[in-house]
C-alpha cells in the first residue's frame, strides 16, 4: 500500500518498517533460527553511498553468499543495483563495481575518499517521484529475484534519470580479482533460479 498521508513527517526507515508491517504483518521480526536472509537490500540515506557503494559494507555477506541488492538517488538520478546473487549463478557485488571503475580511472578511489571526508553534512533533497520511482522498482527486483526470477540488477546496474526520464541498464560484470568471484560459478542461469519457499522468505533493509 505503500507510505500513507499519515506518515508524512516521520523519518523514511521508520515510515518503510510500518508499510512492510502492514504488507506482511504476521511475518517475524528477524530471520528465523535455521537460516539467515535471503535477501538484504541496500537503501542509504546519502546519494553518494548509493552512486559509489562501500564494498566493506556488505563484505560479511558477500563471504557468507547472501544475496544483497542495492537502491539509491543521488541528486537527479536514481539507482537500482547491482544485484549480488550466488544462488542465481551470477551477479556482480559492490568490490566489482570499485574495481572496475578503479581500472577505467585510476583516480577513482582517490576522488571517492575526497567526496567521503570531512563532516557529514545534512542529508540533501530528493525529489518525491524519483525516490518513488526507485523504491518500486528495487521492490519489484527483489521480489522477481525470490520468486526465482532473473531480474536485470543482477550483474548490472539500472539507471533512472529525472532530466529526461530515461531508464538504462549498464552491466557491471563480475571481477576477477573481487572476493566474490572466488567460488561461484561462471556464467548467469539461463532459467533463473531456486526461489525462497513459499511465504518463507526472509529480507532485510539496511538504510545507513
Amino acid at each position: 500500500s505503500g507510505i500513507p498521508a499519515a506518515d508524512i513527517g516521520r523519518g523514511r526507515a521508520p515510515a518503510a518498517a510500518s508499510a512492510v508491517r502492514r504488507a506482511a504483518p504476521c511475518r517475524p521480526a528477524g530471520p528465523s533460527a535455521e537460516r539467515g536472509f535471503d535477501l538484504v537490500v541496500f537503501a542509504p540515506r546519502q546519494g553518494l553511498d548509493a552512486f559509489a557503494p562501500d564494498p566493506a559494507e556488505a563484505a560479511a555477506l558477500v563471504r557468507a553468499g547472501i544475496a544483497h541488492l542495492y537502491a539509491g538517488v543521488l541528486e537527479e538520478t536514481g539507482f537500482i543495483g547491482p544485484l549480488f546473487a550466488p544462488s542465481a549463478g551470477d551477479g556482480a557485488c559492490a568490490g566489482c563495481l570499485e574495481l572496475g571503475r578503479t581500472e577505467a580511472d585510476p583516480a577513482w578511489r582517490r576522488m571517492i575518499a575526497q567526496l567521503r571526508s570531512g563532516r557529514p553534512g545534512p542529508l540533501p533533497a530528493c525529489d518525491t517521484a524519483l525516490a518513488s520511482t526507485v523504491a518500486g522498482l528495487a521492490a519489484l527486483h527483489a521480489l522477481m529475484f525470490l520468486d526465482g526470477g532473473v531480474p536485470s540488477s543482477l550483474g548490472a546496474r539500472v539507471e533512472i534519470s529525472l532530466s529526461d526520464t530515461s531508464i538504462v541498464v549498464r552491466p557491471v560484470p563480475r571481477h576477477p580479482g573481487c572476493e566474490c568471484a572466488c567460488g561461484l560459478p561462471h556464467g548467469r542461469a539461463p532459467i533463473g533460479h531456486a526461489s525462497a519457499p513459499s511465504g518463507d522468505a526472509q529480507v532485510t533493509m539496511m538504510t545507513g
